[in-house]
């Protein structure tokens, strides 16, 4: 009960709010949603990488957990998907949906609020592989074939997450000693983005049609992440 009252219940706060905030304003998450991915993770990241560094095996580990995901849901869903016969844009949305964790928005503070900073490295790090996996093959099967596998790959190279991890890892290796203040900074702006996500996710919840054409495959979706994605 602790756990629920004091990790849990703040989240659904937050969410909640953002959902008030959604349907009671118009507001565009978009530019919202590139303040936390492209300023404040980016700097979360490099602070977290850079105070608790993560072994070679806890990033081997939390790579194989990623590329597990893929490779077990995604021929699943998509083999449902098609059964049921929704049309390719919806398999396409459904497929990717099962295998990718919302560590941002639900993930990070989980965690920073369960296990503190110490834990907050590796979770970020899982961070990076999701949104890489999203970048390139997401965006190749959400393209449809429109977009040549290498044009995918590029999509990598446009998230900041992978120069901060790069900058936190070569801090590392080669022993530079960085400032508290810097640190410090960091981390402050750091920590406002998986907050600002949160609420963003109650304002994209608040736009979600739950009746519909659309809602089969929005349970659906829900349904199989449920069951399979813990599987």
């Amino acid at each position: 009960m602790a756990f629920l009252l004091d990790v849990i219940a703040p989240i659904f706060l937050l969410i909640g709010c953002g959902y008030l905030l959604g349907r009671r304003r118009s507001i565009d998450p978009a530019p919202l949603a590139d303040v936390a991915i492209y300023i404040c993770l980016p700097f979360l990241l490099f602070s977290a990488l850079v105070r608790h560094p993560v072994t070679g095996a806890a990033a081997a580990q939390a790579f194989a957990w990623q590329v597990g995901m893929y490779v077990v849901s995604m021929p699943v869903i998509a083999l449902v998907a098609r059964l049921i016969g929704w049309d390719k844009p919806t398999r396409s949305a459904v497929t990717l949906s099962l295998p990718t964790v919302n560590i941002a928005s639900y993930g990070v503070p989980v965690v920073l609020f369960a296990f503190g900073d110490e834990a907050l490295a590796i979770v970020m790090l899982l961070f990076v592989y999701g949104n890489v996996t999203a970048a390139s093959l997401g965006t190749y099967i959400a393209a449809g074939g429109r977009q040549s596998p290498l044009q995918a790959f590029k999509s990598i190279f446009r998230l900041p997450l992978i120069y901060a991890a790069a900058l936190a890892l070569a801090i590392n290796a080669l022993a530079v000693p960085i400032p508290d203040s810097i640190l410090d900074a960091a981390d402050l702006i750091g920590k406002a983005g998986p907050i600002l996500a949160i609420i963003l996710l109650g304002v994209q919840v608040s736009h979600i049609p739950l009746r519909g054409r659309s809602s089969a495959a929005l349970y659906g979706g829900i349904g199989a992440k449920v069951l399979l994605g813990p599987a």
